[in-house]
């Protein structure tokens, strides 16, 4: 789709399964983690970052209201 590639995510972290446009991260995709409770389909946005915290404090700071705390989720 859209002539995206595909890198196919390991079980370890649910088949999670980045696309790439252009050989660039363009998308993630993923189903429901085995044992999680059920939710709705959902759009989440990630960003990558060197300083995290800073980031995160400076989005605050212009009246982000953060829902999720900043996690690293994998290596890229």
């Amino acid at each position: 789709m859209f002539g995206w590639e595909y890198d196919i995510g390991v079980p370890e972290y649910g088949g999670y399964t980045n696309a790439r446009a252009g050989g660039r991260t363009a998308a993630g995709l993923g189903g429901p983690m085995p044992g999680a409770p059920p939710v709705p389909a959902t759009w989440s946005l990630y960003f990558a970052t060197n300083d995290i915290e800073a980031d995160v404090a400076r989005a605050a700071e212009l009246g982000v209201k953060v829902h999720v705390p900043a996690m690293s989720v994998a290596p890229l």
